[in-house]
C-alpha cells in the first residue's frame, strides 16, 4: 500500500493496529480493574456494616424486651447498667444510620420511641414503688421529693398528660414542666394515678410491643434496600440504575402481604 510517497506494508498496519487495539484495551481493563477493586471494597465494607447494624439492633431488642423491662423494674442495682446499655445501643445504631434518607429516619423516630416508652415505664414503677406504704397526710411531700431527681423531659410530659393537661407542653423545659405539674397536681391526682399504674404499665407495654413490630418491618426492609444495592453496585452501567423510592414501596407491600398469608 503506497500513502503519498511511503509506501506502508499491509502487515505494518495490522501491527499498528493491532497496536492500538492492545493499548486501547490494556488502558480499560485498568480502568475496569480499578473500578472493580473500589466496588468490592465498597461492597465488602457495606457488608460489614449492615452485619453490624444486625448486632445493634438485636441488642436493643434483647434489652427492650418486655419481660426483661419487667425484671429490671424489680431490681433497683441494675436500672443504672440498663439505662447505660440502652443509650450505648441507640447511639451505636444511630452512627450507622444516615439522617438525610427518609428509611434512616423512620429507624431513628421508632428506636426513640422505644428509648422514650422504656423510660417512662421505668420511671412509672419507680413513681409507684416509691409512694407505696406512704400515708396520705406526707404522699404530696413524697411526690415532691420524687419529682425533683426526674430530669426525663418524656416522663415529665407524661406526668402532665396523666394529670389531665394534654395541650401548650411540648416546648417548655424541665424546669417548667416541674412547675406545671406541682400546680396540676394534688394528693388525690397522686393516689389516682398510682391506684390506675397497673394499667398504664400494661398500655406502655402494648405501645412497647407495637412500636418494636414496626421496627422489624422497617428494619427488615432496609436491610433488603441495602442489599439491592450491593447488589447493583456491583453490575455495569445502565443497570446500575433504580429507583430507591419505588423499591421501598413495594418491599412494603410485600412484607405486608406476607404478614396477611401468615
Amino acid at each position: 500500500m503506497k500513502i503519498g510517497k511511503v509506501e506502508i506494508q499491509t502487515i505494518d498496519i495490522v501491527t499498528f493496529l493491532g497496536m492500538i487495539i492492545t493499548l486501547f484495551t490494556s488502558i480499560l481493563n485498568l480502568f475496569q480493574n480499578k473500578k472493580s477493586m473500589y466496588i468490592n471494597n465498597i461492597t465488602k465494607y457495606r457488608v460489614t456494616w449492615l452485619d453490624e447494624l444486625k448486632n445493634h439492633i438485636s441488642k436493643l431488642k434483647e434489652l427492650s424486651n418486655v419481660t426483661n423491662l419487667y425484671i429490671i423494674s424489680r431490681d433497683i442495682r441494675d436500672k443504672m447498667n440498663f439505662r447505660c446499655e440502652l443509650e450505648r445501643s441507640i447511639a451505636l445504631i444511630k452512627m450507622h444510620l444516615n439522617f438525610s434518607k427518609k428509611l434512616d429516619r423512620k429507624v431513628m423516630n421508632n428506636i426513640e420511641e422505644i428509648k422514650s416508652i422504656i423510660n417512662n415505664y421505668l420511671l412509672l414503677n419507680y413513681y409507684k414503688d416509691e409512694l407505696d406504704n406512704v400515708d396520705d397526710n406526707n404522699i404530696l411531700e413524697k411526690f415532691y421529693i420524687i419529682l425533683e431527681i426526674i430530669n426525663e423531659k418524656c416522663f415529665l410530659k407524661e406526668l402532665i398528660k396523666l394529670g389531665g393537661k394534654k395541650q401548650n407542653i411540648d416546648e417548655l423545659d424541665i424546669l417548667q414542666l416541674k412547675h406545671e405539674i406541682k400546680e396540676i397536681y394534688d394528693t388525690n391526682t397522686i393516689k389516682n394515678i398510682k391506684t390506675n399504674s397497673n394499667e398504664i404499665l400494661q398500655r406502655y407495654e402494648n405501645e412497647l410491643e407495637f412500636i418494636q413490630e414496626e421496627l422489624d418491618e422497617v428494619i427488615q426492609i432496609y436491610l433488603k434496600i441495602e442489599w439491592i444495592k450491593c447488589k447493583k453496585e456491583t453490575r455495569m452501567w445502565p443497570f446500575t440504575i433504580y429507583n430507591e423510592d419505588k423499591e421501598i414501596k413495594k418491599l412494603y407491600r410485600s412484607y405486608r402481604n406476607q404478614d396477611k398469608l401468615n
